[in-house]
């Protein structure tokens, strides 16, 4: 198969996977903001680290977008298209290629994807709430989705790893 087609469909996949994850699955609601906590990042976290920023980047941000198309959070979905992008992007950027360990960059990596998430939901409910109080109820609550997604996403990782190697 073409290079090329093969990283379409290896990205159409994700972003299928990511929609599943994230508005599929069983998500907790969060009444002060009208979002949810999901497993979405776990995909996100997995895809950028195994097949790098753009792999990452496109397959969060329209996989994320459509579950919020889907699971009526539609309020969210131009928000959510771009701060999970950025965060699979910067994930992927700072950690792909070094698959033998998980290292400095790595964990940089998977730090700033976690700050532009809750940092960039935290902005984007402060204008829709028109508080800066408000959305604070939600941080806790997206710092706790990105921990699990980050470590159930190094769980799949690191079982992954030598499997897409030898792909």
């Amino acid at each position: 198969m073409n290079k090329k087609l093969k990283k379409y469909v290896l990205t159409a996949m994700l972003s299928a996977l990511t929609m599943i994850a994230t508005g599929m699955l069983p998500k907790i609601p969060v009444p002060a903001t009208g979002g949810y906590v999901h497993l979405g990042d776990t995909v996100i976290i997995v895809s950028s680290m195994l097949f790098g920023p753009w792999v990452g980047a496109l397959s969060a941000a329209i996989g994320s977008a459509l579950a919020d198309l889907i699971a009526g959070y539609a309020q969210y979905i131009i928000p959510t298209f771009i701060i999970k992008g950025l965060m699979g992007f910067v994930v992927g950027k700072l950690s792909f290629g070094n698959h033998s360990k998980l290292g400095v960059k790595q964990l940089c990596g998977l730090l700033f994807g976690g700050i532009i998430m809750v940092g960039g939901y935290y902005v984007f409910e402060v204008v829709m709430t028109s508080s800066a109080i408000v959305p604070l109820e939600a941080v806790p609550f997206n710092v706790m989705q990105y921990a699990v997604g980050t470590v159930l996403g190094l769980i799949l990782y690191f079982a992954l790893k030598d499997r897409i190697n030898k792909m």
